[in-house]
């Protein structure tokens, strides 16, 4: 039976682990919830282990070109419904700031 040191949990890949738990596929390294790589549902260390299996890093979402773009429409659109107007810039401008 598995014994976990702890009962600290952290949500990843949709599901619950043991904080200690969460462990890349390849090296064994503990990880943290959001700061790593995925593949086929399985947990990896961005460094060297997805890298070397998989080739290039996956992009972090926060730094995808549209990420700024959909923020910005998210709150555009709920400010929307709020009853204010903002003004809806163009990518070209959201990307030069």
């Amino acid at each position: 039976t598995h014994q976990c040191p702890t009962t600290e949990k952290v949500s990843s890949l949709g599901k619950d682990w043991h904080k200690f738990c969460l462990k890349c596929e390849r090296c064994s390294k503990t990880l943290t919830a959001g700061g790593h790589a995925e593949h086929d549902g399985k947990p990896y260390c961005h460094k060297p282990c997805y890298a070397a299996l998989f080739g290039l890093l996956p992009t972090p979402p926060h730094l995808h070109p549209t990420w700024t773009l959909h923020q910005n429409l998210r709150r555009n659109r709920s400010q929307h419904f709020q009853g204010r107007h903002p003004k809806v810039q163009t990518a070209a401008e959201i990307n030069s700031n």
